[in-house]
């Protein structure tokens, strides 16, 4: 069960209802690691990591914000 788009609105949800210039999330998980490989993968980029742990669906998004920002 491929549960990442059902993730992305959610998180998508959670940015337009709070204000994405309010909000600073730093996205921690299963979630992040597929966010951060798919973010690498689109750039090109060179990183330390040569093998990145293996993309794994979750069905939560474990997420640390500052509500004082």
């Amino acid at each position: 069960m491929d549960v990442m788009p059902d993730l992305q609105t959610a998180l998508l949800d959670l940015l337009s209802e709070k204000g994405v210039n309010d909000l600073q999330l730093i996205i921690g998980g299963g979630y992040g690691i597929y966010l951060k490989r798919d973010q690498v993968a689109k750039a090109g980029e060179r990183t330390l990591i040569a093998e990145w742990p293996e993309s794994r669906s979750t069905n939560d998004i474990d997420f640390f914000c500052d509500l004082n920002c």
